[in-house]
């Protein structure tokens, strides 16, 4: 059985438009799958009905066999948690905002946590790197400090299933570096399933075992990274021209981006992909 499932998805946001048209998709549990694909491609769109946030026109999300939008919301937070693009600006400590992460677990009107919750927490703290700062507020700290003290209290919710949408955008390179091998490493420990939406190809080559890619609101291809980054790809769904290799080290795919298409050169790509003529 999979970890999250979705069938026939059709996805939009009330003006008639449909942005994800008759998408299906199925995660098994235990790996880091990335989805890439070009702006307005649907990316965002589809990890927010994944994760709960927008309910589907057509078609159903089912986390672990069961329909997402009929599990009750506690009991899905406790499988399931999700990262937006952006937070907004709180100021309490890290420990205090950590600890939200417990409100799935606790019962109507419970103000006081546990000693259980106050473990979890802790751990989570740890798992993350945000235990010395505990005790400052979380509106002092750098970005990457930020995002590790949002991912603990996504952790804090001992959820299965983390969805994460561009976790590194707004940070530098080493806090982007930082964030991704947080992931693998929670992965790699807990088993943590996860997905997450990433715009850089190299970083989901680099930290993917599976990569989803899309184009015009569906999944144009998905695999391992060696088997899905290819010049053919890159040139179909992004309109670049690229060479693509292979890390001695890692066997990891890099890719490196020579220049965007010209009008002819996309034309002929059309007239490969489709058979029709070229534009």
């Amino acid at each position: 059985m999979s970890m999250l499932e979705a069938t026939d998805l059709q996805l939009g946001y009330g003006n008639g438009r449909a942005i994800v048209d008759g998408l299906s998709l199925h995660l098994p549990k235990g790996r880091i799958y990335s989805i890439i694909g070009p702006n307005g491609c649907g990316k965002s769109t589809l990890l927010r009905a994944l994760s709960r946030q927008l309910r589907p026109s057509g078609g159903q999300v089912l986390l672990e066999g069961k329909n997402l939008f009929r599990i009750p919301p506690k009991e899905a937070a406790r499988k399931l948690s999700f990262l937006a693009q952006s937070q907004e600006r709180v100021e309490m400590k890290v420990r205090d905002l950590v600890a939200y992460g417990r409100t799935p677990y606790q019962s109507l009107g419970q103000t006081r946590r546990t000693v259980e919750d106050r473990s979890i927490v802790a751990w989570a703290m740890e798992a993350t790197a945000v235990a010395a700062m505990a005790d400052r507020d979380v509106s002092n700290l750098s970005g990457g400090e930020r995002q590790r003290v949002w991912i603990a209290m996504a952790l804090a919710q001992r959820p299965e299933l983390l969805l994460l949408d561009e976790p590194t955008t707004y940070l530098d390179i080493c806090h982007q570096m930082e964030v991704l091998e947080l992931l693998q490493q929670l992965n790699r420990t807990y088993g943590m399933t996860i997905l997450m939406v990433l715009h850089e190809m190299n970083q989901a080559c680099q930290f993917s075992d599976e990569i989803i890619v899309m184009k015009a609101g569906s999944v144009h291809a998905r695999g391992e990274p060696l088997e899905v980054m290819t010049p053919e790809l890159l040139q179909e769904v992004f309109q670049v021209r690229a060479i693509v290799g292979k890390d001695g080290e890692t066997g990891k795919p890099y890719c490196r981006i020579q220049g965007k298409m010209n009008g002819r050169e996309r034309g002929i790509a059309y007239e490969s992909n489709t058979g029709g003529l070229s534009v």
